[in-house]
């Protein structure tokens, strides 16, 4: 009789297969967001864009358009993720062209704008593959997440601030875009400040 329910109960709790369909549908949807992201780098590699991604180089971009330099710095720091430049790099360049204030200010604004645009170029592309996980560590990974959300993305932050791997893996999840913006803001808050902080010091101790 309990080998009966227990039975009865494991097909309940099993997730039901996916129709044939509905999973080459995810996979294509998946091809074509990689199909997307890697053009946009391929552009970037091309148009030597990466040639400058480094503190020194955003820097000297950004200096280049005077009282636009700010909406420039912007624009590139929410580009630059989705062709991999590290988030960090633009936080540097943020204090090395603004000051240790203005730099985190907009280095904030930055970040911010960066992972939004990631986030929705996987949701819109690549869709929510990861909403419903069939099984395993994906499965108990995405149920902490929906479970607390926003606590789940400001540790993540907190850990890895603005890699662009994990926009793309939350924007294919089924977290909110406001559990997103509220935890991402939050997490990035204190590696950014850091950055700026430890990188306006190294400027006035070597200057």
């Amino acid at each position: 009789m309990n080998q009966g329910r227990s039975r009865h109960q494991a097909e309940e709790d099993s997730p039901d297969p996916l129709p044939p369909w509905l999973k080459y549908l995810v996979l294509i949807r998946i091809g074509f967001l990689a199909l997307v992201l890697g053009g946009v780098y391929w552009l970037a590699y091309a148009a030597g864009v990466l040639d400058q991604a480094s503190p020194e180089g955003i820097r000297d971009l950004v200096a280049q358009y005077g009282i636009l330099s700010v909406f420039v710095y912007l624009a590139a720091f929410s580009l630059g993720q989705l062709v991999y430049v590290p988030g960090m790099f633009f936080v540097v360049a943020g204090s090395l062209a603004f000051g240790g204030v203005y730099g985190f200010l907009w280095a904030m604004l930055g970040a911010t704008l960066s992972v939004t645009l990631s986030f929705l170029v996987a949701r819109l592309v690549g869709g929510t593959p990861l909403a419903d996980p069939r099984r395993g560590w994906v499965k108990v990974m995405v149920r902490r997440l929906d479970a607390r959300p926003v606590s789940s993305i400001f540790f993540l932050r907190s850990i890895v601030s603005t890699a662009p791997w994990l926009n793309y893996l939350l924007g294919m999840s089924s977290v909110s875009y406001r559990d997103y913006l509220v935890g991402s803001v939050l997490g990035m808050l204190v590696p950014v400040m850091l950055t700026v902080v430890f990188t306006d010091w190294l400027l006035q101790f070597i200057g």
